[in-house]
């Protein structure tokens, strides 16, 4: 029969498992039905341990079904050929997928904190600044056709939605940008 010390040490042994994460299926706490206090206690911390072990497995299943949906939805992104685009309520770009670098031929990363007047062909910033500036005054368009800056002529369209904060003041914008120089060129030819 083991005695008090040694059922002790295999508490001790246990909790510290517990605490270093080294989680053992069974907790090998032996004689719990003794009846004097060290029996009690050791029941007690295996009835702890069997409750912090239930809640960790729903816990951890629920960040893997997070983690799963996440990287699903975070992939349906990177491999949409429009780009998904944010810009703040000053027009600056705050997020950029990753399609961005197949249109603009630059990583949307450079383009984070610039202006959304920066992608637009000098000739077309005018029609453009009017029309972001008659969508966000509620009057406006929501879909804009222009050449982006570069050397080869690429045509982009862009559907624009208002985001708002809680106040329900504009915050900024969110939409795609679709290559359309396919397109484009049919209709000119």
């Amino acid at each position: 029969m083991k005695t008090g010390n040694d059922r002790i040490k295999e508490i001790n042994t246990c909790l510290k498992k517990i605490i270093d994460s080294d989680i053992p299926d069974v907790c090998e706490i032996v004689e719990l039905n003794t009846g004097d206090e060290l029996g009690i206690l050791s029941k007690n911390i295996k009835l702890l341990f069997e409750k912090f072990k239930k809640q960790n497995k729903e816990l951890i299943a629920n960040q893997r079904e997070i983690y799963k949906n996440g990287e699903k939805y975070r992939l349906l992104v990177e491999n949409l050929n429009n780009i998904i685009f944010s810009i703040d309520d000053n027009d600056n770009f705050t997020y950029l997928s990753p399609s961005f670098e197949s249109v603009f031929k630059s990583g949307p990363d450079q383009f984070i904190g610039k202006h959304f007047l920066d992608i637009v062909h000098d000739d077309f910033k005018h029609d453009v600044k009017l029309c972001l500036e008659s969508f966000k005054s509620n009057s406006g368009v929501e879909y804009i056709e222009f050449m982006i800056t570069g050397n080869e002529p690429v045509w982009v369209e862009v559907q624009l939605k208002k985001v708002f904060n809680t106040e329900y003041d504009l915050n900024g914008m969110q939409g795609f940008i679709n290559n359309i120089t396919e397109n484009f060129a049919a209709v000119v030819a």
